[in-house]
């Protein structure tokens, strides 16, 4: 809609507050339900995400202008297998340390994901009315996108969790600081704070390098607030420290993500692009959450209920050793990015402000 409804001029600013703002709301979200669960019980943060969604739907419906006409049809068939993959490969990561891992279940629900997965794939590629249309992958600057992307989160959404749970630990266990909901969630404010700056800094230093050489940056960013969390959180001006790394970090990376892809398909496979990368997001933050959580459940000792505290240096090793991936495969598509620049934010004197590098 940005790019069909906006002027030029406007175009490329608004795309990358819109893909800061969807990882911003991650910070705002957990003191939010924090202080809700504190103060009206588990229930009630899922019954305001419920009232927030259909007042969220209203507004779209009531104020987003319709898009271009432009064929439409459901591919039921794509989407059913897809959900179906992806859930096999959550319960493996979920539920494998409860049900065992040679468990005939945990196995079948491996196997499951393993087969739905490619023939997914195999259904996009010849259905008349994909889902996605995955051949826009064969565009380098789409696939540096959702690369960096899928890898990125992964590597920096353990982080939240770990910290929410880490400072929420009674001090008793040799750990933590026995915070409450609330105060934990606070925790998370500076990410919030932070993604929304590094847009503003984004979109200056994007006019003079490679959309990819921002990349870089934010995933050495990420880098440091795992390293961090993993040698020092015994204060909290540390984790707040972390936080605002972290938020820094993924402000960085989403901000120009959807600036590649939106600057190198048709104006007519803008919506599938998006798709694609929105999912590759959405599928990354839910593997990152369900294996962040079987890592610490992994280093609960017998007869306790407490993860000792060498679990989240586990699973912020783990974190660290998924960004430096990351990392790699940012500066493998900032080199030859590099050797052929051209401005990476539209501005008015760009024309139509479709082509980023």
């Amino acid at each position: 809609m940005a790019r069909d409804n906006l002027p030029a001029e406007r175009r490329g600013h608004t795309i990358m507050v819109i893909g800061v703002t969807t990882a911003a709301g991650i910070g705002i979200g957990y003191p939010l339900v924090g202080l809700l669960a504190q103060g009206f019980g588990l229930y009630a943060p899922f019954w305001f995400v419920a009232v927030l969604s259909a007042l969220a739907l209203a507004a779209a419906m009531a104020v987003l202008p319709a898009s271009p006409a432009r064929p439409v049809r459901v591919d039921a068939g794509g989407a059913v297998l897809l959900g179906l993959g992806i859930a096999g490969l959550l319960l493996v990561l979920a539920e494998g340390p409860g049900w065992g891992w040679t468990s005939p279940i945990t196995v079948g629900s491996g196997i499951a994901s393993v087969v739905l997965l490619p023939g997914w794939v195999v259904w996009e590629l010849r259905a008349r009315w994909p889902l996605i249309e995955l051949r826009l992958l064969r565009r380098r600057p789409v696939v540096a996108a959702n690369v960096t992307a899928f890898l990125v989160a992964v590597g920096f959404y353990p982080l939240a969790p770990l910290v929410v749970r880490f400072v929420q630990t009674p001090a008793a266990a040799g750990y933590g600081f026995g915070a409450t909901v609330l105060a934990a969630g606070l925790m998370l404010a500076p990410f919030s704070l932070a993604s929304f700056a590094a847009s503003t800094v984004v979109t200056r230093a994007a006019r003079r390098v490679s959309a990819e050489l921002v990349v870089v940056i934010g995933c050495v960013a990420l880098i440091a607030s795992m390293v961090l969390f993993l040698v020092a959180r015994d204060a909290d001006w540390q984790i707040v420290t972390a936080m605002a790394l972290d938020g820094f970090g993924v402000g960085s990376v989403y901000a120009v993500n959807p600036l590649q892809i939106t600057g190198s398909v048709p104006a007519a496979e803008t919506g599938s692009a998006m798709s694609f990368y929105q999912l590759a997001r959405t599928v990354a933050y839910s593997i990152a959450s369900a294996l962040s959580a079987t890592l610490l459940v992994l280093s609960i000792p017998h007869g306790h209920h407490l993860p000792t505290n060498a679990g989240y240096n586990t699973a912020a090793l783990i974190s660290t050793a998924v960004l430096a991936i990351a990392l790699a495969a940012s500066l493998l598509f900032a080199l030859p990015a590099r050797r052929t620049t051209r401005p990476a934010v539209p501005s008015s004197r760009d024309g139509d402000g479709q082509q980023l590098r």
